[in-house]
């Protein structure tokens, strides 16, 4: 065993350059994590079924791979505290900053770092955890192998992904914003890409050749897809990006998508899409 795969990693503190900062990397970079809190609600017991899993495994070092503003922390302490050490890591550090305000428990290590390249030892952690996550991940097949690398044998890997199957009218609306956000992101140079279909996602796992996978299917839900409040959080997104898209050389066809996206709003509402929860084993060694 080495002391780790791929140099070295910062303690987040808040005192690091930010993406755009003199000191940081100027190439494509990953955005966090979505910012909405983790949604564990599948009927037939998909929060209970996760939930029992963490508090059976007791994980003592678990590793939370983009980890934005901290949800899936917050929820692991909620969920299992008797859990020992909790590692964040991104690389989009002013959600770093924000994270490392939020989560104050001892147990909690917030890292900068990038997913596809861990600086941690092989088969040192008990858990692996991203959520919300695959869609933003520049090299997914290399996160997922390096989460396959530092679990132990015996570990666990939870994966919370939306997707694009069998979408509701609300849902597909959400689905295509979201494309078009990627759309925007990707012509200013961040990693977002459309939301993956339930298939692609599980195709992502097959090479790291789990045990005891167990798929669990969130349909989401409708119910507030017209409510006023949230309907204004997409109006004020719409013109965010409307804005970040401002210069660049397909501005004009962007905005437009935009604009034909808020006007159908009006018709279907809007509401978060399915997503898939998958937890698996890594094989024990012999």
């Amino acid at each position: 065993m080495h002391p780790s795969r791929h140099g070295d990693a910062r303690s987040f503190t808040g005192a690091s350059p930010g993406p755009d900062e003199p000191g940081a990397a100027a190439t494509r970079r990953p955005v966090s994590a979505s910012p909405w809190p983790l949604r564990l609600t599948a009927p037939g017991g998909g929060q209970a079924a996760v939930e029992d899993l963490l508090r059976r495994c007791a994980p003592r070092r678990v590793v939370d791979i983009a980890t934005g503003l901290g949800n899936v922390l917050h929820w692991v302490l909620g969920a299992c505290p008797s859990c020992g050490h909790l590692i964040g890591i991104d690389v989009a550090l002013a959600a770093l900053r924000s994270a490392r305000t939020a989560l104050t428990d001892r147990r909690v290590r917030l890292l900068a770092m990038d997913g596809a390249h861990l600086a941690m030892r092989d088969a040192s952690v008990d858990m692996v955890t991203l959520a919300y996550s695959l869609h933003h991940l520049p090299d997914v097949a290399g996160t997922l192998r390096e989460a396959g690398r530092v679990l132990m044998p015996g570990g666990r890997l939870l994966i919370v992904e939306m997707h694009r199957d069998e979408a509701l009218p609300s849902q597909a609306l959400h689905n295509d914003m979201h494309g078009w956000w990627a759309a925007v992101d990707t012509a200013v140079g961040v990693s977002h890409r459309r939301i993956y279909t339930r298939g692609q996602i599980l195709q992502f796992i097959a090479p790291l050749a789990m045990e005891e996978i167990t798929v669990i299917e969130d349909p989401g839900d409708e119910s507030q897809a017209r409510d006023e409040e949230v309907l204004q959080v997409y109006r004020k997104r719409f013109d965010t990006y409307a804005d970040k898209a401002r210069g660049q050389v397909q501005y004009e066809s962007l905005v437009a998508r935009g604009q034909e996206l808020k006007a159908r709003m009006l018709q279907t509402g809007c509401s978060l899409p399915r997503a898939v929860i998958v937890t698996a084993r890594k094989p024990r060694e012999g």
